[in-house]
């Protein structure tokens, strides 16, 4: 194990798609300890957790504001019709949200979960709470996950 391993699963676990539930077994894989890689995945998921709702304002207001008039209908006709698509989930958002962040697989995760919550309109001080439970979440199952396997296969192959 060494430092540099440890920083290269932190920067796996900020990746879109990939995160922290990906990175953990990255991590496992370049002989980091479970503890080890499970501390440095949950640090990018946190991170992730809250930069990620800050920055998606910024981003929007960018787009929004642009003066490609290609780029600019795109823009709008996207996002017009994915708030509508959004609205009728908004009773049932943030246990939902939860779910869907914790969820380990492709296409789930604190970068997607990110962008339904603003989608949705959740302000900041709720998205980061509900994205970061999501997060750590996803990364205890596949810990979890990952334990039972290694003690199943440890008990089958002594036996």
């Amino acid at each position: 194990m060494s430092a540099l391993d440890a920083f290269c699963v932190f920067l796996l676990s900020l990746l879109p798609y990939f995160e922290g539930r990906y990175a953990l077994l990255i991590g496992i894989a370049l002989g980091l300890s479970l503890r080890v890689a499970v501390a440095t995945t949950l640090l990018g998921t946190l991170l992730l957790s809250i930069a990620l709702p800050a920055a998606l304002g910024r981003l929007d207001a960018l787009l929004a504001t642009t003066n490609v008039r290609p780029l600019r209908r795109l823009y709008d006709s996207v996002i017009d019709r994915a708030r509508r698509e959004t609205k009728r989930y908004a009773r049932a958002s943030l246990p939902a949200l939860v779910a869907f962040v914790a969820v380990p697989l492709p296409g789930t995760g604190v970068w997607t979960g990110s962008l339904i919550a603003y989608l949705l309109g959740l302000p900041k001080r709720t998205a980061i709470p509900v994205l970061a439970c999501g997060g750590v979440l996803s990364v205890a199952i596949v810990a979890i996950a990952y334990k039972l396997g290694a003690w199943t296969i440890e008990g089958f192959a002594f036996r």
